[in-house]
């Protein structure tokens, strides 16, 4: 994989949770959207996709948490790619 900036998976991250609280959308197409106004496409895409679904996974989870949602409730989201 070529490098692929910090802040350009971050903002994919942030397009995922922000995609995820408007619900039906693609959370997939906006991290590749994202990542596409960063120069980054291909299959380079599709690897920092991964990785920006890890970080905004870890990020739900802890909002979650901070809500007050049990622990047993809080299961991760499924990749819909």
């Amino acid at each position: 994989m070529a490098f692929v900036s910090n802040e350009a998976i971050d903002a994919a991250a942030d397009a995922i949770i922000s995609t995820r609280e408007l619900c039906g959308l693609s959370e997939a197409g906006s991290a590749r959207d994202t990542l596409k106004e960063f120069g980054v496409t291909g299959e380079d895409a599709d690897r920092a996709v991964r990785v920006a679904f890890a970080r905004a996974n870890r990020t739900w989870d802890r909002f979650r948490k901070e809500a007050g949602v049990p622990s047993k409730h809080r299961c991760r989201p499924a990749l819909s790619f």
